[in-house]
């Protein structure tokens, strides 16, 4: 009897390699253990011929996978946590400006808020002191 497998694997975007073997089996032998055997050897030419492709994967993390662990955070914590990178990205793009005249665009954003203040301040100042150099 003649057992066939083949398996095609995803090397790039729109980029896959087909890979398959053929054995002629006794008519007595398992089909299931023979069609492993074959997997194993697609699976290993395939590693042999693309070195470095082998990636580790943390399936915990990928949503639908049976591996997958929801995080779970109490509703404040979540909450606090947003608010907390949501601070750090305005204070990151103020400390990100070049020019006084795009730091004036966060102007009236950080007239209400002590912290984004303070970080505008020290930014006018930085780049004040560079336009007098």
């Amino acid at each position: 009897m003649k057992i066939f497998y083949q398996r095609a694997y995803s090397i790039a975007p729109y980029l896959t390699e087909r890979i398959g073997f053929e054995i002629d089996a006794p008519d007595e032998c398992d089909p299931l253990e023979e069609i492993g055997t074959l997997k194993s050897l697609c699976d290993d030419a395939h590693k042999k011929l693309n070195p470095g492709l082998e990636l580790e994967v943390n399936y915990s993390s990928i949503p639908g996978h049976p591996e997958y662990q929801k995080q779970q955070y109490p509703l404040e914590s979540k909450a606090e946590l947003t608010k907390q990178t949501a601070e750090q990205a305005m204070i990151e793009s103020i400390n990100g400006c070049s020019s006084i005249e795009v730091l004036n665009t966060f102007k009236l954003l950080v007239k209400n808020n002590p912290v984004f203040q303070s970080a505008y301040d020290k930014k006018l100042e930085q780049l004040q002191n560079q336009n007098h150099e």
